[in-house]
Parts: C-alpha cells; sequence; structure tokens
C-alpha cells in the first residue's frame, strides 16, 4: 500500500500542497481530480520523489520513506508517465523504452535483444511507430504511448499517470484502459490524473479531489456533478451546450482547397474538424496557416506555442508587441497593462504578469496562448487542442470564450481529439480520414460522423 499523509509543499510564498492526503492500496485505480493549479502535478511528483515535501510522511507496506528520490522511487516500484514528455528526442523509439535497463554483456549492447524486448513493450501499449525512428519525428499521440511504454518496462508495483489520454485518439484511450485493467488484475496500484471526468467514473475504484492544495473529497460513490462542485467549491454554473445564433448572412474569411474538397468559413462561425489522432487533422491547420493570415493555437504548446524562458506578459503580447511601442522601443507599462486586462479575462493563475510561463500549470499556459490571440486581433482562429490539459471548470470558461469570439465576428476552425467537444462547439463538421476530408456534417448527425470516422 502507498499511503502519502498531510503532504505539503511550498514555492516561495506560493503554497502548493497543505496537509494533502492520497492512499492507493494494491489493485486498485485512483483517479485524482481538480482545477489547474489545485496542486495535482505537485503531489505526483513528490509520489515520484522529483520533489521532496516540506512535511508529512510518505508510506509504502507500511514502511516509511524518509528521502523519496527518483532512483529510489524506482526502486521501490513506482513508475511514473509525466503530462510532459520526458522522452529523448534524438533516440530512436527502442532506445527510449530501454534507457537506463539496457541488455548488454560485458559493456556491449545486445542490440537484437533490446530490440526484441521493445518490440513487445510497443505491442503492449499499442504503439505503431518504427522502432528506429527518433522519437523526435514521432507525432504527440505517438510519444504519449512510448512514455507508457517505457513504464510498463519498469516491472511497477504502483503507476503514476498524469494526464496519459490527452493526445490520444478515443480508441487508444480505451486500449491504455484495457493495459490498466490488465495491471489491475496483476495487483499494480495506478493513480490516474485526467481531466476527463467520463474517464474517471469509466475506469477509477476511488476518486479524490484536490482543491487549493488540500485533499478535499474522496469517495468510490459518486456523481460528476459531485466531483465538479469539490473541484470548484462551489456549484457549477449552466452552460449552454450550442450556440444559440449563427451569422445571417455570409461573410467569407477563407475558402480552401484541401486534396480536391474546397470549402469555406464564415465570420462569425465556428468550424468543426472530427477525426482521430493521425487522420491529418493538425497538417490541415498547417496548410491553412502558410497560406491565409491566421492566429494559430498548436497541439503541442510547449514546442510550438510558448516561449518558456519569458514571462507571462511576454508570452501574452508576443503577437501584439507593435501595439505597444514606437520607433522600435516596448512602452513596458502598456504591455503590462494588456497582459493584466487578458489574466484577469481569463482568470489565469499566476502571482504576476512578470512570473516565468513555464512555471504555470499547464492548464493556465493554456490560457495564455488563447490570451495572445484575443489580443492579437485575428480574424481567422485556428485552435489545435484548445482544452488539452485543462480541468472541467477552465474547460467550461474555454468553451464560451470561443463562443464569444465567433459572436464577435472571428471566424474559428476548431480541433479536439474530444468529439463530444466538437459536436458542442461546431456549427458546422467536417470529418477526416487517412489525410483526406470525407464531407460536411450537421453537428447533430454524430453517428453519421462516427461512421464516416471510422469508416
Amino acid at each position: 500500500m502507498l499511503r502519502l499523509s498531510k503532504i505539503s509543499k511550498s514555492y516561495g510564498s506560493a503554497q502548493a500542497l497543505v496537509e494533502a492526503d492520497l492512499v492507493v492500496k494494491p489493485g486498485e485505480i485512483v483517479a485524482v481530480l481538480g482545477q489547474n493549479g489545485a496542486g495535482k502535478s505537485t503531489l505526483m511528483r513528490v509520489i515520484s520523489g522529483a520533489e521532496q515535501p516540506d512535511s508529512g510522511t510518505i508510506e509504502i507496506d507500511s514502511r516509511r520513506i524518509n528521502r523519496l528520490n527518483p532512483q529510489t522511487a524506482m526502486r521501490l516500484g513506482i513508475a511514473m508517465i509525466c503530462q510532459e514528455f520526458s522522452l529523448c528526442p534524438h533516440l530512436s523509439v527502442a532506445e527510449n523504452l530501454t534507457l537506463g535497463r539496457e541488455p548488454n554483456a560485458w559493456g556491449w549492447l545486445k542490440g537484437r535483444r533490446q530490440y526484441a524486448e521493445a518490440s513487445v513493450l510497443s505491442q503492449r501499449a499499442g504503439l505503431q511507430a518504427d522502432l528506429d525512428r527518433p522519437v523526435a519525428r514521432l507525432t504527440v499521440a505517438q510519444q504519449q504511448l512510448t512514455e507508457i511504454a517505457k513504464a510498463l518496462g519498469r516491472a511497477a508495483t504502483f503507476l503514476v499517470l498524469d494526464e496519459p489520454t490527452a493526445a490520444l485518439s478515443q480508441p487508444e484511450s480505451e486500449r491504455l484502459f484495457g493495459l490498466m485493467r490488465e495491471l489491475k488484475g496483476q495487483r499494480v496500484g495506478m493513480v490516474f490524473i485526467t481531466h476527463r471526468l467520463r474517464e474517471a467514473f469509466e475506469i477509477a475504484d476511488r476518486i479524490v479531489v484536490l482543491r487549493d492544495g488540500r485533499t478535499v473529497f474522496e469517495s468510490s460513490q459518486t456523481t460528476p456533478e459531485q466531483v465538479i462542485e469539490h473541484m470548484l467549491g462551489r456549484k457549477p454554473e449552466k452552460t449552454e451546450s450550442h450556440r444559440n445564433a449563427r451569422p445571417k448572412e455570409r461573410q467569407p474569411v477563407l475558402e480552401h482547397d484541401h486534396r480536391g474538397f474546397r470549402w469555406a468559413i464564415d465570420r462569425g462561425e465556428i468550424l468543426g474538424i472530427a477525426g482521430l489522432v493521425g487522420s491529418g487533422r493538425t497538417s490541415l491547420l498547417r496548410s491553412i496557416l502558410h497560406r491565409h493570415p491566421a492566429g494559430y493555437l498548436p497541439e503541442d504548446r510547449k514546442r510550438f506555442g510558448l516561449a518558456l524562458s519569458r514571462s507571462l506578459k511576454d508570452n501574452l503580447t508576443l503577437g501584439s508587441l507593435h501595439r505597444h511601442g514606437r520607433a522600435g522601443w516596448i512602452d513596458q507599462k502598456s504591455q503590462g497593462r494588456a497582459a493584466k486586462r487578458i489574466v484577469e479575462r481569463l482568470a489565469i493563475r499566476s502571482q504576476s504578469v512578470e512570473q516565468p510561463v513555464s512555471s504555470l500549470s499547464g492548464g493556465n499556459q493554456q490560457k495564455a496562448l488563447l490570451g495572445r490571440l484575443i489580443l492579437a486581433e485575428h480574424d481567422l482562429l485556428l485552435l489545435d487542442e484548445p482544452t488539452r490539459g485543462v480541468d472541467a471548470g477552465a474547460k467550461v470558461e474555454i468553451h464560451r470564450l470561443i463562443r464569444q469570439l465567433a459572436d464577435d465576428g472571428k471566424a474559428v476552425v476548431l480541433v479536439s481529439s474530444e468529439l463530444e467537444e466538437v459536436f458542442a462547439l461546431s456549427d458546422r463538421i467536417l470529418a477526416m480520414r487517412d489525410g483526406r476530408i470525407l464531407g460536411e456534417y450537421d453537428p447533430q448527425a454524430q453517428d453519421e460522423v462516427w461512421q464516416a470516422l471510422l469508416g
């Protein structure tokens, strides 16, 4: 049994954890939920030994662990799949899967055995990729599956999964859940962090809720409404599932030809792109970006979206600096005022706009990217996974924001791995498979969309 009792952790004046508790039994799946900044990732880093708590105790099988570090955690059977990848991009898939435990004889690498072990692990995780390919050349979904396969190779007795399905399609997520059930039958205890309530209720034996660094709720029998109320500390506000109005007159912002399929999008319209991971959705957005001026929110915010070494203020105003300067000089006060307005509007949790954007939680980093697009005032917005890594409360806010942007006359092209999100937000839907657009669908025709996607 893994037990964390009264765990506290602070970073300067910011209190990340306040006497948080967590218990995981062998063969049990515990879902840990909470808003962005609630302390979930910090608690997981404590479990993995990456962070030392300021106070509190950690016990494994009734044995108290005084100073848990990553090496000790691995030796005790704790493996962690991080929300942000911990892969070596220049190494191959096979080399990443066996990193740190390479088969060798007298210091010489056994390449065939390494390849065989990597092949078994990739098959268990459902990873379909060339084992000799550098990880940097994999898609986001393939990199996530590589992380899962790597963790499976460590014979873990406790597995920590931090947003493992964030970049996976529904079939890939179901395959992962099948693996989790298999591991559960082998008495492996698992901590499962997710922002998707449906997943938590589907796979977890027990749900734990963190809020402001504290464990505020724990139950094996609860409802989504109760969980959201404990996450927010209040009853959630109701939101419309579909927009109330569409633009009455057509005002095309973009006309595009994709491999022989011509389509257009008007001002005030949300066009959803439905497709499974690997269907070519991101390539479609990038092809648009190469031909038309647009605001782009990438699916991988750290590689393609954020300037991680810069402040929140710099990241928010990166696309609108021309409004805050003259003759090549930036007006710092004007820039700061604009950043503070968008921080308040989007409820971005930060100590100040001067805080490094790299120190924000994943959800708040995503809000910062959306804030940059708002300040840049683009007419066409390309949103690739806009709610990836965002908690349930923030997701409602972002949905409302996307609708508001469309109501203000923006043309929004939306890509999301959560098809429910595409159905709920879109005015029209284009379905994609194998890099081609199959046709245009009404958001209400969900069965037809699914049939098109699955062939």
